[in-house]
C-alpha cells in the first residue's frame, strides 16, 4: 500500500512538472517570469556566496561563537536535568520513608489502643457484679421493713 502511494505521488509530480513545463514553454509571459526569477535567484545566490567568501573568517568566527553558545546552553540544560533527576529520586525516597513511618505509627497506635482497652476492661468492674438499680431499691425497701 505504501509503495503504491509513493509510485502514485512520483507519477503525479512528474505529470505536473511536464504540464507546467508545457504551459511555461507555450506562454511568453510565464516564460519571461520564470527566466526573471531564475536570474534573480542566481544573482542573489552569487552575491551571498561572494559575501561569505570575502568574510570567511568573520563568518566562521560567528558560526563558532554561535556553536559555542548553543553548546554552553545545552550543557547547562543537561546539568539542570541531572539535578532534577537526582532531586526527584531524593523526593521519592523521602516519600517512601514518610509512608513507612506513618504505617509504623498506625501499627503502634493500634497496638496501644488494644493495650489500653484491655487495661480498661480489667479495671472496670463488671456490670453483672453490681445489683441492678431496681434490685437496690428492692433491697432498701426490705431493709426498711
Amino acid at each position: 500500500m505504501e509503495k503504491q502511494t509513493k509510485q502514485w505521488l512520483v507519477r503525479g509530480s512528474l505529470l505536473g512538472f511536464i504540464a507546467g513545463s508545457i504551459f511555461v514553454a507555450s506562454n511568453k509571459q510565464a516564460r519571461t517570469k520564470v527566466i526573471t526569477l531564475a536570474n534573480t535567484t542566481k544573482t542573489r545566490t552569487q552575491h551571498w556566496i561572494q559575501v561569505i567568501n570575502d568574510n570567511r573568517d568573520s563568518v566562521m568566527q560567528q558560526l563558532q561563537a554561535s556553536k559555542d553558545n548553543i553548546m554552553t546552553i545545552v550543557d547547562e540544560a543537561s546539568e539542570d536535568v541531572e539535578a532534577l533527576m537526582e532531586t526527584s529520586k531524593n523526593l521519592k525516597s523521602h516519600a517512601l520513608n514518610l509512608v513507612s513511618s506513618v504505617q509504623d505509627s498506625k501499627e503502634e497506635l493500634l497496638q496501644l489502643t488494644a493495650k489500653l482497652q484491655a487495661e480498661k476492661d480489667m479495671l472496670e468492674p463488671s456490670q453483672e457484679l453490681l445489683p441492678a438499680p431496681d434490685e437496690e431499691d428492692d433491697q432498701k425497701k426490705l431493709e426498711e421493713l
